[in-house]
Formats: structure tokens, C-alpha cells, sequence
């Protein structure tokens, strides 16, 4: 297992996780863990609902049909066009 010593824990912070840690019957070392844990599962789990609601959204468009040259260029450009309002660089 990886080590890694967190450095200049702001007091309220620490006081805060050392609480909660005797709280919840854990050393601070494992409160710590189970925090981060915890907001990565968070993160797996948004991900996943906006998965979930692409693939409603796809199925709810209609039928499936296939792709002409044309429909691929323009869905390259509205995606390029919305990295670029977003600010995400675009490779060349």
C-alpha cells in the first residue's frame, strides 16, 4: 500500500476530521480514507446517471438509422464548436 502524509491540515479541518473520526470509531488516518473514498464513489456515481441518461435520451430519439459521411462531419464540427465555447483545447 502507497503512503502519503497529508501537510498543513488547516486546525478547524483537522479538529473537525478528528470528531468525526472518534464519532465514527475510526483512527483519523481511516476517516481520512473513507472521505475520499467517498467522494469518488460520488463522482462513479454521477458519472454513471448521466451514462444512463444519454443512453435514454439515444433511445428515445427513434429508430436507428445508419450514419452517412455528412451526419459524422457535422456531429465533428457541433463538437469541436462546443470544446471551443467550453474552452477545451481541440487537437488539430
Amino acid at each position: 500500500m502507497k503512503h502519503y502524509t497529508l501537510k498543513n491540515i488547516p486546525p478547524d479541518l483537522y479538529t473537525r476530521a478528528e470528531a468525526e473520526a472518534r464519532r465514527n470509531f475510526r483512527s483519523l488516518n481511516q476517516e481520512f480514507l473513507a472521505r475520499v473514498s467517498h467522494s469518488f464513489d460520488q463522482d462513479d456515481a454521477r458519472q454513471a446517471l448521466l451514462h444512463a441518461r444519454w443512453v435514454k435520451e439515444g433511445f428515445a430519439s427513434g429508430p436507428s438509422r445508419p450514419l452517412a459521411g455528412a451526419d459524422i462531419d457535422r456531429a465533428v464540427a457541433r463538437g469541436i464548436r462546443r470544446a471551443k465555447i467550453r474552452g477545451t483545447k481541440v487537437p488539430a
